[in-house]
């Protein structure tokens, strides 16, 4: 999903995939800061930027060098 700014949205499901993982995890990990906070863009609908989950892996990645 992209915004009219041109941000690009990712929603638990996808995130899930990306990490093989349930979407009960995506939620954990965000509760403990694994990932950044998702972004409420309305009442029923929560996503996770994209530069900003991708931040965060590149972040997580030069860590465990």
């Amino acid at each position: 999903m992209a915004s009219d700014d041109g941000v690009v949205y990712l929603s638990a499901a996808q995130l899930a995939r990306r990490y093989g993982v349930h979407v009960v995890t995506v939620w954990r990990w965000a509760q403990v800061g694994r990932i950044p906070q998702p972004v409420r863009l309305t009442p029923r609908t929560t996503r996770w930027r994209k530069d900003q989950i991708e931040a965060a892996d590149a972040e997580r990645a030069r860590k465990q060098q």
